[in-house]
């Protein structure tokens, strides 16, 4: 299938068996440039593939990090959003790869009540991920997520929250 036929499907209202099908025939090169079309259905859809693609494209994924990352930083719309952070969340992180702008971003927003609960617990998870590279970092982390009571946060949220403060702890 070309990028044209494909940019023709992702265009529409498509499921979760398109979702799966698309992600295991069409091209992942044209389907991680899709996520970036001016047209929010078809960076939705695009974007929603992508996160089905299987977990042997993760080297494949983590060589677009920067353009991911930049996606994720520069995005205004909650569910591609939510859905570039799924993704980021299968890149690998270590010490000489992190983006301080992308590690203050999950931080912000992992404490945001303006974010969904999907993102802000994304948020909580990527910061961790990052974080607990470097001491200083995971007690920036456990102040940061100590700004806020979690009965603040929504079920979903708390229970991340509590996750990875338990993690915290654990390591001390």
């Amino acid at each position: 299938m070309d990028k044209v036929q494909l940019k023709g499907i992702l265009s529409q209202r498509i499921h979760a068996k398109d979702i799966k099908q698309l992600s295991k025939t069409a091209d992942k090169e044209d389907i991680f440039a899709l996520m970036f079309d001016k047209d929010k259905r078809t960076s939705d859809n695009a974007a929603w593939v992508m996160t089905h693609l299987p977990k042997s494209c993760n080297k494949w994924l983590d060589k677009k990090r920067d353009i991911l990352i930049d996606g994720v930083l520069s995005t205004k719309e909650s569910t591609q959003l939510r859905l570039f952070l799924n993704l980021s969340e299968r890149l690998e992180y270590k010490e000489d790869n992190l983006r301080t702008d992308f590690l203050d971003f999950c931080l912000a927003n992992c404490v945001s009540p303006l974010q969904p609960t999907g993102v802000q617990s994304l948020c909580m998870k990527l910061a961790y991920k990052q974080c607990i590279l470097f001491d200083e970092l995971l007690n920036e982390l456990k102040s940061t997520m100590q700004i806020i009571h979690p009965n603040e946060l929504s079920a979903g949220a708390r229970s991340q929250y509590n996750k990875i403060l338990r993690k915290i702890n654990s390591r001390k």
